[in-house]
């Protein structure tokens, strides 16, 4: 269970709750809406990270890496990839694909959903102090595995 989201007096979870994620559309509709939360709360963490800025060191520094686009992966890269894995770990994902990983992580796969993430999107800007966001697609668990559950 996450912590209570809340912004104009309502919280994400009785949101996603009155905007139907309660259904029973294919029985995704709960575990869409932990994932959900569970993005949403890594968000806020990821924020309170960026928000510190110069305060919180090197972060637009590179690592070293090269992500899967080619680019180089910046310290705050890492670190937001992180943060969404680490809050996926609690939800029915059962496949984890991210620009920054070299390839698609297995997370439980028994579970119904697979989540593709680019955890910050601009973080080649960061030092400029340009817009950055995580992007994220949750899509069901495709029978065929993990590649078929991102490549429709």
């Amino acid at each position: 269970m996450v912590a209570p989201i809340s912004a104009a007096g309502i919280e994400l979870g009785d949101f996603l709750a009155r905007a139907g994620m309660d259904g029973a559309d294919l029985g995704l509709s709960r575990p869409i809406a932990q994932v959900i939360e569970a993005l949403a709360v890594a968000a806020i963490d990821i924020s309170k990270v960026v928000a510190r800025g110069p305060l919180g060191g090197t972060l637009g520094s590179s690592t070293g890496a090269v992500n899967a686009d080619g680019d180089l992966q910046t310290t705050l890269d890492a670190v937001a990839n992180r943060r969404i894995l680490d809050a996926l770990q609690a939800t029915p994902t059962a496949y984890f694909a991210s620009e920054e990983e070299d390839t698609i992580l297995t997370l439980d796969a028994h579970a119904p959903l697979a989540v593709a993430v680019d955890p910050l999107d601009g973080s080649s800007n960061i030092d400029v102090n340009v817009s950055i966001g995580t992007i994220f697609s949750i899509y069901p668990v495709a029978p065929a595995g993990a590649t078929a559950s991102f490549f429709r």
